[in-house]
């Protein structure tokens, strides 16, 4: 009795502990967000004298910052010598870095209670206002909704609010797979990614791979469109030009170069209009070419699978963190999911544009969006009133969340405005679509990779997903009810998710009233899951059908009719689920 006592009580301190733990990382994230981590301005009494004041520090044993930036042994500060004070204005005022397994709110509970010390305080982060000069950005209301095309007012991403806090860093990559981007856009020339592999030292075409990739001066991404009725393409210039030389403009769609400028248009650059990433670098891999068919008179771009996959291998290869697909199709090609899946096991996320069909996802798939992929994020679009847009594909299981598109096919303000042509009379263009939603979280995705490099795929995935706002008319449309909210994200604090389970195996029993119990085994290797949700198939798409206990290895389910299931689990806790298991297959037909 003494022996289970024992284990009980040590088994409550250690749950106890976790608890603590997690409020203590969250408060630590929480404040990091306000102050520079590591550091504290101390103001010590001057009666008490250099000497005194040494002492009072040295069981932190900090750096000192002097007024000019450099840091300086703490034992040669001197609050009578410029070069060895912090302030010039207040000599006593010590501007100190700590060890980090000290921190800035312990070296404070140290300080605050010495009778020598006046205050100590965190440095604090001073931040802009961010709105951008920008001069069209009064008129994208996806990112800050004044009300100023009729809409509901705030019925955008709150961009302004996230960039009080970040505003991108050009160490994240969008991979932006689409008819190309016009990169010598004045909005958009900056963030290109350039790669420095092939084009250091002025080679950029030198006719030699100097990266030993497969491509010739792919110094600026490629262009992988190769096939009819234009099979003249498959180089290294990734330009959008949707249309063959020498066409007229309105058979330009600069699609590829408008999905860009979503993502990661300069912001505050006083040019044209403001990216929701200010700062990423957006790799322009082109599979689209703008084809006019002479026998029907219609207008269609062209591209294959095999340019998808190539586009993606080569983002893997070459450091993107995000893929944004504003594409699709109704077939399901294997060599398409197998490319994807690659691109998780690299940790890319892959954002996908829902369609344009008014059509319900969970029925009728449209590829890549409706794979069921973890590191897939399908996206459908709302407009200015926070409503679905009619045009719009949806799917309670299908389709993730949504973002700012639009709602009109024609050119209207009601639409998002983005980056065009080069020519100054079409720049700037307004498109409506899922593929101009897509971008949007595709943006706020490299926020939030950008201000929290050390998340995982998993975890970005996570945030995106459950600090959407909430929006009525998407909750029976969408998986997480929501449209993406940038201020959300970048402030949501860190999941701490649950390892998933693996091992999972299906076996099924025919009963004597000929309907069929499917048993599922696997082993639990989380040791904080709230339990295990099981997710089945038998026709388009999983949904999830029951939720079992912690520490379950095993789930039955009964009297199913004959037919082929397929099952696949994820461990869940407070801050959300786990990566699913492969999938396993019960065929229910003996």
């Amino acid at each position: 009795m003494k022996k289970k006592l024992m284990v009980l009580i040590l088994g409550l301190v250690f749950f106890a502990s976790l608890f603590f733990l997690r409020l203590i990382t969250s408060s630590q994230e929480t404040i990091a967000q306000d102050f520079v981590s590591n550091e504290v301005l101390v103001k010590l009494k001057p009666e008490a004298g250099k000497e005194v004041a040494i002492a009072v520090l040295d069981a932190l044993r900090p750096r000192v910052v002097n007024y000019l930036g450099k840091e300086i042994a703490f034992s040669d500060w001197n609050p009578e010598v410029k070069s060895k004070s912090s302030f010039l204005g207040d000599p006593y005022l010590v501007h100190i870095r700590v060890a980090e397994d000290i921190g800035t709110e312990k070296a404070i509970s140290m300080l605050k209670n010495n009778p020598n010390v006046e205050y100590a305080e965190p440095n604090f982060i001073i931040r802009l206002n961010s709105v951008p000069n920008d001069p069209l950005f009064p008129y994208q209301w996806s990112l800050n909704n004044t009300g100023q095309t009729g809409g509901t007012t705030d019925a955008d991403i709150d961009a302004p609010e996230a960039w009080n806090i970040f505003t991108g860093n050009q160490e994240t990559v969008i991979a932006i797979i689409d008819t190309g981007i016009n990169y010598n856009h004045e909005d958009l020339a900056e963030n290109i990614w350039v790669n420095v592999d092939e084009c250091g030292a002025g080679k950029e075409t030198d006719k030699i791979d100097n990266d030993n990739n497969g491509y010739v001066d792919d110094w600026r991404g490629w262009d992988f469109y190769t096939g009819n009725p234009i099979p003249y393409n498959e180089d290294n210039d990734p330009k959008d030009c949707d249309g063959w030389p020498g066409a007229p403009f309105y058979y330009y769609s600069y699609h590829g170069t408008h999905v860009a400028g979503i993502a990661g248009a300069k912001g505050n650059n006083a040019i044209g209009v403001s990216g929701i990433c200010w700062n990423a670098k957006l790799m322009s891999l082109k599979i689209f070419y703008l084809y006019y068919d002479l026998g029907t008179g219609e207008i269609e771009p062209i591209s294959s699978t095999d340019a998808a996959i190539k586009a993606i291998d080569y983002a893997i290869a070459n450091g993107a963190k995000i893929i944004n697909a504003s594409w699709g199709l109704y077939n399901d090609p294997s060599g398409l999911l197998s490319a994807i899946s690659r691109a998780q096991q690299n940790g890319i996320l892959f954002i996908a544009s829902a369609g344009n069909d008014s059509s319900n996802n969970d029925v009728h798939s449209e590829y890549p969006a409706s794979y069921d992929l973890d590191n897939i994020i399908s996206v459908l679009m709302t407009d200015h009133n926070d409503k679905k847009s009619e045009r719009s594909n949806y799917g309670k299981y299908s389709v993730d969340l949504g973002a700012p598109g639009g709602s009109d096919p024609s050119q209207s303000a009601f639409n998002i405005l983005s980056t065009a042509g080069e020519n100054a009379d079409h720049r700037y263009l307004y498109h409506a679509g899922t593929s101009m939603a897509a971008p949007h979280v595709a943006g706020v995705a490299a926020l939030v990779r950008g201000h929290r490099p050390y998340l995982s795929w998993w975890q970005v995935k996570t945030i995106l997903a459950k600090s959407v706002d909430k929006i009525s008319d998407l909750q029976n449309v969408t998986r997480y009810g929501g449209r993406i909210n940038a201020y959300n994200a970048l402030t949501y604090s860190t999941p701490i998710l649950p390892d998933p389970p693996s091992g999972l195996r299906s076996f099924v029993y025919k009963r004597d009233d000929g309907w069929y119990d499917i048993n599922l085994t696997w082993t639990d290797n989380s040791d904080d899951e709230e339990g295990f949700i099981i997710y089945r198939n038998s026709g388009n798409v999983f949904w999830e059908i029951d939720r079992v206990g912690p520490n379950t290895t095993e789930y039955w389910d009964y009297e199913l009719p004959r037919g082929y299931y397929y099952y696949y689990i994820r461990a869940f806790n407070q801050d959300g689920e786990s990566v699913k298991t492969p999938q396993v297959a019960a065929k229910a037909i003996g």
